[in-house]
């Protein structure tokens, strides 16, 4: 693990119960300088995008797979906001286990279709 990616890890662990992922992304973004891009934040190190639920699981979108793949050079990271724990979920397009039904006809060529609960 680089460097930086551990003190993006350390950041977020320290701001466990936070429970507020605009307020969280905030503070990362101003901590480590990050670009924001729609809801996307990110470095030449990682990539991270915010989201948030009253439990370890969730079953929203989290990002189109055409808006992750700009992003795939590097850890891809999801950040997810409870009311008492944050938790980093690696979501590069390897690590693809469930994506939406518009995705069917997936291809190389044919980026369709959202990343959906990891």
């Amino acid at each position: 693990m680089t460097d930086a990616l551990h003190r993006l890890l350390e950041l977020i662990k320290q701001n466990n119960g936070i429970n507020d992922k605009a307020r969280l992304a905030r503070i990362v973004a101003d901590a480590f300088h990050l670009t924001k891009d729609r809801s996307v934040y990110y470095c030449t190190d990682y990539a991270l995008r915010f989201s948030s639920s009253v439990s370890r699981n969730f079953g929203n979108t989290v990002l189109s797979l055409s808006n992750l793949r700009k992003y795939d050079n590097r850890p891809f990271i999801v950040c997810l906001v409870t009311p008492s724990r944050n938790y980093c979920l690696i979501a590069n397009t390897t690590f693809l286990k469930k994506i939406s039904h518009s995705s069917q006809e997936l291809r190389e060529n044919n980026i369709r279709g959202e990343l959906q609960r990891i």
